[in-house]
């Protein structure tokens, strides 16, 4: 039987990411080792903050042509984000990853958002989910290190 050591640490370090700090005790951190938890740390601590800044950071609406009112668009779409995204996101007891967080945010009031805008934000900006693409690069990147670290 061959075992594909390297496949399997890959894995299992990218999804070891998902977990929050808190659900990490010390016998965890016995197993894995001292070079694993701390690459894990720098990867949570990193998409932890990237993910406050997308939270609180909404992106610039593009108003569709059909836009009648730009300054109540565009303000009202400021409130949604922070109070849609960033409750998602930000929320201390149950947070949302990014790509639930967007299914959710979709289904809430808009207000004076256009349906051509919000259909335009949707497709041009979220449907993009740099969040998502951020995260994964940087857990490869991380990942790729310690591979190389741990077995050359």
């Amino acid at each position: 039987m061959e075992y594909k050591i390297r496949t399997v640490f890959e894995r299992g370090f990218t999804r070891l990411c998902d977990i929050p700090f808190t659900k990490i005790k010390r016998s965890h951190r016995m197993l894995i080792g001292m070079d694993v938890y701390v690459a894990y740390v720098h990867v949570r601590g990193h998409l932890d903050e990237y993910t406050r800044t997308v939270a609180v950071e909404f992106p610039p609406i593009v108003h569709a042509d059909s836009c009648r009112d730009h300054k109540g668009c565009s303000q009202d779409w400021a409130a949604v984000w922070w109070n849609g995204m960033g409750r998602l996101l930000l929320d201390g007891r149950n947070p949302q990853t990014f790509d639930k967080a967007v299914e959710y945010f979709k289904h809430l009031q808009f207000g004076r958002v256009g349906e051509d805008c919000k259909r335009h934000m949707f497709s041009n900006i979220l449907q993009l989910n740099k969040p998502a693409i951020h995260s994964f690069q940087f857990i490869n990147r991380i990942k790729d290190h310690l591979v190389q670290k741990l077995m050359p």
